[in-house]
């Protein structure tokens, strides 16, 4: 089944004069739904070395792309930040060579504390299925029950909210009626310029104070054995290239 997109769409009235009115079209908050998509389940030992987490998710995500990256507020209990872990999953066929990036902040305009990003050719990124993408920087000192921000953003996609065989891009899994109540998650749809909260983002009561899914460490993160299977995979696919097509198939 072909995977549906909605878009949110927010009608601005801008009145120049009594007889005249303008409508602008602004596209707020991107909303992807894939029916056939399975929630995802923490891995293995990924809660070891933990301190902030929510890592409940439902099949949906909210796109994230240059104008459009997304945003979950923290507060630490620990001294120290070493890493984070997120949740995505691809809509469509995103451009090759895409990277996501994480800033790590104090404000969602501010400095960057810390920042890490990861290439997703390296990430397996299976059919309906999402994974989890480690980011880890070098160690930063927080200040416990202050707030902080995971600030997310892929530096190639499309959307389209009219057809969704135009839209190609990776999407953060969230959850929704407040699973962490520490902190309310935004997403931007000017670039990070504003910053507009997901708390009733659609007028629907079933979608309300929505959290993306992540993991916030202050010990040595778990070793990412998913890059490991990839760049193994990557050589054998180099050294016998009649495999990438089998590969691409199952992966």
């Amino acid at each position: 089944m072909r995977k549906k997109i909605i878009g949110i769409f927010i009608i601005t009235l801008l009145t120049i004069s009594a007889t005249t009115t303008i409508a602008t079209n602004i596209n707020k908050n991107n909303y992807s739904k894939l029916k056939t998509i399975e929630p995802l389940d923490v891995p293995n030992g990924w809660l070891e070395g933990a301190d902030q987490y929510q890592i409940e998710n439902i099949s949906y995500g909210f796109v994230i792309q240059p104008s459009f990256p997304c945003a979950q507020e923290f507060k630490p209990s620990k001294e120290t930040l070493t890493a984070v872990a997120l949740p995505f999953f691809k809509f469509g066929d995103p451009p090759s060579g895409t990277t996501i990036t994480v800033w790590i902040r104090d404000e969602l305009n501010g400095n960057d504390l810390a920042t890490a990003s990861i290439d997703t050719d390296n990430w397996r990124f299976k059919l309906n299925k999402g994974t989890w993408a480690l980011f880890d920087f070098d160690d930063i000192e927080t200040t416990p029950e202050e707030s902080y921000y995971i600030v997310c953003s892929a530096d190639k996609g499309t959307f389209d909210p009219e057809d969704s065989n135009n839209t190609n891009t990776f999407c953060w899994f969230f959850d929704v009626s407040n699973k962490y109540d520490r902190g309310i998650a935004f997403q931007s749809n000017d670039s990070g310029q504003t910053w507009p909260d997901l708390e009733n983002p659609f007028d629907d009561p079933e979608y309300v104070e929505c959290d993306f899914t992540f993991i916030t460490y202050f010990q040595k993160p778990p070793k990412n054995k998913s890059t490991d299977i990839n760049l193994f995979l990557q050589k054998i696919v180099q050294r016998f290239p009649i495999l990438e097509k089998i590969l691409k198939q199952i992966i």
